[in-house]
């Protein structure tokens, strides 16, 4: 599973970006999971990531810039 936020210090950081980019690499949307069943991409309210942001998280972990 792969996790974004859409708040104010990721989207100054980019992560409007950073979420297109993902979203069109695994050819999937929000709430959506790939073709081959492995990655499922989740737009979340907030990851707890503002002092890294823009921040994804992998399976909960966090991935920064």
């Amino acid at each position: 599973m792969c996790r974004s936020a859409p708040t104010f210090s990721c989207l100054l950081n980019g992560g409007d970006e950073l979420w297109e980019r993902a979203c069109r690499k695994m050819a999937s949307g929000t709430k959506k999971v790939t073709a081959d069943g492995r990655v499922s991409l989740e737009e979340v309210e907030c990851i707890g990531a503002c002092s890294w942001a823009p921040a994804l998280q992998v399976n909960y972990d966090s991935i920064t810039k």
